[in-house]
């Protein structure tokens, strides 16, 4: 899910026992210490390390985005062919929606919300809907919360142009010796193996950011030919 953090898992447990569902934070989402600095950070990180020629042909496709501040963000200073926004929260996509409807943002009508998760069933859901070959696909703070990690990577290889690119921006671990457990956070080699295994070419592995003084791991991989 876009932007979520330690620290937001923790405000968000403090008043009850049960754990809320994404749906529950939808309405409140954004005011979440950090939320949009992810975005932004993933955003520069694209901008700064994504060269596009022509945006009015680029296809984009953002999985877990939450309410949308990263493809918002997209449609005011981006002139993009599309962007598909995707998420399992359907209270999120609504949130998304409405914010789309009061923007000003110049290309706002070329982002399409799918309510769903990018697994092999939504793969060829997409196909069938000619959402298929993306220039760029977007993970920003998604990739910890999968159940697969590599499935998921697979996924995104299908589903990229020749030459697109798949952007990560996670949680890292920070403390060796390191595991390859996902669900603990990344680390770089962890990344660099899963890419090499479904065909991406690491074109950029590092620090791409920080957020509450944590440094956030940023990755792109371009499918191989």
């Amino acid at each position: 899910m876009d932007s979520a953090t330690n620290t937001h898992e923790c405000k968000c447990n403090e008043s009850n026992n049960e754990e809320p569902t994404w749906d529950d934070l939808a309405d409140s989402w954004e005011s979440f210490e950090g939320v949009k600095e992810f975005s932004e950070g993933t955003y520069r990180l694209m901008k700064e390390n994504v060269p596009i020629a022509d945006w009015s042909s680029c296809s984009i496709l953002d999985v877990g985005c939450g309410t949308g501040y990263f493809d918002r963000l997209l449609a005011d200073d981006c002139d993009c062919n599309k962007v598909v926004a995707m998420d399992p929260s359907r209270n999120m996509l609504n949130v998304l929606e409405q914010r789309i409807q009061e923007s000003d943002g110049k290309n706002k009508d070329k982002i399409r919300v799918v309510n769903g998760s990018l697994d092999e069933e939504m793969v060829e859901k997409l196909r069938g809907e000619n959402l298929s070959q993306f220039n760029v696909i977007v993970a920003n703070s998604v990739c910890r919360f999968l159940p697969k990690y590599d499935e998921f990577l697979g996924c995104v290889e299908s589903l990229l142009a020749p030459d697109g690119v798949f952007i990560q921006c996670d949680w890292q671990q920070d403390k060796e010796p390191f595991v390859n457990d996902h669900k603990e956070g990344f680390h770089r080699q962890m990344i660099s193996d899963a890419y090499d295994k479904v065909g991406l070419e690491v074109v950029y592995l590092d620090d791409a950011f920080t957020i509450e003084n944590i440094k956030i791991l940023g990755a792109i991989g371009r499918k191989r030919h």
